[in-house]
């Protein structure tokens, strides 16, 4: 049976969406999405663009996801979690 992830990997200038696979002997990576990470300035201090990194990962979704639905698992550190129900027509 194949296994797939959708990871995102966010760095200080760019990010992008990535799909593992898994399919019993070997694993492969695919980009599904490439975004660069612009920061804001606000009061003379750099801060990443949360709004737009939100966008993207949407963005990355729809990839991974192509048309249907899927339900998304989000999970913070502090153990707070949220599940999200995502519609590609």
């Amino acid at each position: 049976m194949e296994k797939k992830v959708l990871a995102f990997d966010f760095g200080a200038s760019g990010g992008r969406a990535m799909c593992g696979t898994f399919d019993g002997d070997k694993i492969s990576i695919e980009e599904l999405h490439r975004f660069s990470n612009d920061p804001v300035i606000l009061n003379g201090s750099m801060y990443w663009d949360v709004l737009r990194l939100f966008f993207e990962i949407k963005q990355g979704l729809i990839k991974a996801k192509k048309k249907g639905t899927c339900t998304i698992y989000v999970y913070a550190q502090n153990g707070v979690y949220k599940v999200i129900t995502v519609t590609v027509k």
